[in-house]
This record gives C-alpha cells, structure tokens and sequence, in this order.
C-alpha cells in the first residue's frame, strides 16, 4: 500500500509518509480548517478519521476500510513508529481548537472536554454544547422575555422594568424616584405610575402636570373653625391662597403654603410662579378706591380727601353718605280717664352726616 512499510517486527505495516499538513475536516471535496504543524498521515488520520492528510489533500480513509486498519493497525488514537513502540496522538495538542467553548484534557486514546460555563459536554464527551438557560429555567427573566445566546442569556425587560442581575429577573422600575409629575402627587405601579392632582386641578395632555381647572370660593378668614367672609366666589385655588384667603372651596378647606412660590405668587400651570393680579382676581377689593396691580401684591388708590385704613382695602374720610340715628328714652306723666299714668317715650333724633 502506497505510503505503507512492514515494521521491524515484520507483522504491522508502519508509515512511511514523510510529514505533511493535517486538515480538520474535508467538505464538498475541499480540505478545511488547516491545524498547525506538520504530521505524519497516521498521526493526522488515527487521530480522527473524518480529518483529510497532504499535499494535494485528500481525506482520511474511513474507519472501517483496509487502508485505515493497516495506518492504525492500533485503533484510533494510537501510533506506532515501526519498531514496535505505541505511541499516543496527543488530539489536544494536534487540534487546540478540538474543544469549542471548552478546556481540552488529552487522554489514552482519545481526549474529553471540560466545558465552559454556559455549556455543557455532550454524550460523546467531547463536544461542549450550549446551555438553553431559559429552558431550563422558566423563573429567568421573571415579568420579561427570556432570549438564549452561546453560553448565556439575555433578559429583554418591557418598558418600566429592569434586569436585575443579582435576581436575574425584571424589577419594577419607580418612576417616582425621579419626580416626574409637576404639581401633582406621584403614585407608582408595576410597569408604570400615575400622577394625582390636588382638588381643583386636572391632568393635561401629557398626564404629567397637573394644571388647575376649577374655581371656587375664596374665603378672607376663618373664625371659630368656620370660613367668614366670601372675598369672590370663583376663584383659582392658588389665586386665593397666594394672596387674601386663608379658605378655598366649599366646603372649605384652610390653605397650605405654597412650598415653591411666595406670597402673591400663584402656580397654575407646573411650578412656574406668576405674580396674580389682585384687582383682575377680586373686583371691589379696594372699597372707595382704585386698586393697583404690583409685582407680588397690591395696593389701593384713594380719591383727593380719603386715606386707606389699616386694612389697607378701604378709603375713609371726607363724607360718608350715612345718618348717625340716636334712639332717646324719656319717661313722662299722662293723665288717662282722670287718672295720672308714668309712660316710657322712645324718640328717634337724627343728626348731621358724619365723618367715618
């Protein structure tokens, strides 16, 4: 047989090839995956018989035919040097790539793997095959979709989820950690969250900011538990309590302070301080007077003659338009059926307008 000689011992044939290139396969009549170094076509074919030997290449006789009982005469795995001394095919060394995603370990005859993490070694013990993880473990990637890759897996969380690699699985995100909703209340949920608007407000288009909507009654004090004095009777929440309430609403609630405006300073849309125009909000506040709108407040303009009072909303002096009536008590004698009677007499005496 070509390339073949009887040993020493006159009983094996021995290879005489002289060494050559050793290919890790041969597919659709080409040779592929050249391994390193140069081998005798023993070394190359015992070590796997689906491998291909030489230059031109030409694949390794099956395992089963004459010519590969005559080249391996030991069985695969083995060679001999023609003097009667075996020597074992070191798989490992010979192909370093013979354990894909694994560590391989040469041994007598053959070789196995030690897989890496995320595989796993097959029947054959020397293919590493990879680890379905979502298959084999339905709780991965709890509240998302679990996708396998080589050696590993991968958690795709929906929207208002995160992986968590310590659980490895999708955790609710909370939204309200980053103050998302603008003059509101923020109230988390699995996957999402919702904002709460305060009464008198409504969310807008964005569901994001709350923006007040409704008006109602604001109140100038309240006396005993009770709200006195209704100043306007539609009236913004934050117009009322930024300036003259201390009330809103019916029924009435006592006013908060604004945490981010001051005083004359009101919030209807987001946290955007914008000075409220009294005169435009109350009509009337300044009795006798003009009102005057200023940045954060008021004041009220008093005609010639009249003065504001310590209120600082109502003009006095000059004429009043008012009578002062004094009620008079006179006790007086009678003389009725010729007897003498004590009457009391009430006498109305009116004055003189007087200054206020």
């Amino acid at each position: 047989m070509a390339g073949m000689a009887v040993g020493l011992d006159g009983r094996v044939c021995v290879d005489t090839h002289m060494r050559s290139s050793c290919y890790g396969g041969y597919k659709r009549g080409q040779c592929v995956r050249p391994l390193f170094g140069a081998v005798t076509k023993s070394e190359c074919c015992c070590a796997n018989p689906e491998y291909a030997y030489g230059e031109p290449c030409q694949p390794c006789p099956p395992q089963s035919s004459p010519e590969f009982l005559a080249l391996c005469p030991n069985g695969g795995g083995i060679t001999g040097d023609g003097r009667g001394k075996r020597r074992n095919i070191n798989e490992c060394a010979l192909d370093p790539d013979i354990c894909q995603n694994g560590i391989c370990e040469n041994m007598l005859r053959t070789y196995k793997c030690t897989c890496n993490e995320g595989f796993e070694v097959d029947l054959t013990g020397k293919n590493c095959i990879d680890i379905d993880e979502c298959l084999m473990n339905r709780h991965l990637c709890e509240n998302g979709l679990c996708r396998n890759t080589p050696g590993s897996f991968t958690c795709q969380c929906p929207k208002g989820y995160r992986f968590d690699p310590d659980t490895d699985v999708c955790e609710d995100v909370n939204e309200c950690d980053s103050s998302p909703c603008i003059n509101g209340d923020c109230v988390n949920s699995l996957g999402s969250f919702v904002c709460l608007c305060s009464v008198g407000s409504s969310l807008d288009s964005t569901k994001l900011e709350c923006i007040e909507t409704t008006k109602s009654t604001c109140w100038l004090k309240i006396i005993n538990n009770r709200c006195e004095v209704n100043i306007n009777g539609a009236t913004l929440k934050s117009h009322c309590c930024s300036t003259l309430g201390e009330a809103w609403g019916s029924p009435c609630a006592k006013c908060e302070k604004d945490p981010i405006c001051g005083k004359g300073y009101g919030r209807v849309r987001g946290n955007t301080c914008e000075d409220v125009d009294e005169c435009q909000i109350f009509p009337g506040v300044c009795i006798n007077g003009k009102c005057v709108n200023t940045q954060g407040s008021f004041f009220c303009q008093c005609p010639p003659g009249m003065t504001v009072d310590v209120s600082g909303r109502m003009c006095i002096g000059g004429w009043s338009g008012y009578y002062q009536i004094t009620l008079q008590f006179i006790r007086r004698s009678v003389v009725i059926g010729g007897f003498k009677h004590n009457k009391v007499i009430m006498e109305a005496v009116f004055a003189l307008p007087v200054l206020k």
